[in-house]
C-alpha cells in the first residue's frame, strides 16, 4: 500500500510546507510545519498554495519524490560499447501527474505520475536518478 502525503509551496512566501494534510473544508493542515514551529498547527489554505502528491517511490538516495520535483540521470556504460557519459548528468524533467502516451501511440493512454512522457516507475528503474530539486524553489534548472 502507497503512503498518502502531501507538501505545499507557498509562493508569496516562497515556502515549501512539509508533511501537509488537505482536508474537505479548503484548509491545509500541517502535522510537522517549520514555519510556525509548532507541530498540529492549521494554517489556512492560500489561493497562491500549490499541493504536490507524494508519488510512494523515492530516488536512489531515499529521498521521496513528490510532483513537481526535478529528476536526473547519469548515463552509464550500455552493452560492452564504452561509456555513453560525457560527464555531463542528464536532467529528465518534472514529476507530473495525468495522462501520458509512453509510445505516442492513439491505443496505449496511461493516467499516473511520469517524467517526460515515461511512468516514472520507468524512470527509476534505471537505478541512477536522483531528485536535485523542484519546479517552485528550481526552475532554472529545467
Amino acid at each position: 500500500m502507497r503512503e498518502i502525503k502531501f507538501r505545499a509551496w507557498e509562493s508569496k512566501l516562497t515556502y515549501m510546507h512539509d508533511d501537509v494534510f488537505v482536508y474537505g473544508s479548503g484548509n491545509v493542515y500541517t502535522s510537522a510545519s517549520k514555519t510556525f514551529g509548532t507541530p498540529n498547527t492549521e494554517i489556512e489554505y492560500k489561493d497562491d498554495m500549490i499541493v504536490m502528491q507524494f508519488t510512494g517511490l523515492q530516488d536512489r538516495n531515499g529521498v521521496d519524490i513528490y510532483e513537481g520535483d526535478i529528476l536526473c540521470f547519469q548515463m552509464t556504460a550500455k552493452g560492452g560499447l564504452g561509456l555513453e557519459n560525457d560527464g555531463i548528468d542528464k536532467i529528465v524533467g518534472p514529476v507530473e501527474f495525468g495522462e501520458f502516451n509512453p509510445d505516442c501511440s492513439v491505443l496505449s493512454d496511461y493516467i499516473g505520475f511520469h517524467v517526460s512522457g515515461r511512468s516514472l516507475k520507468y524512470k527509476l528503474s534505471e537505478k541512477n536518478c536522483r531528485v536535485i530539486g523542484n519546479i517552485h524553489q528550481n526552475p532554472e534548472l529545467l
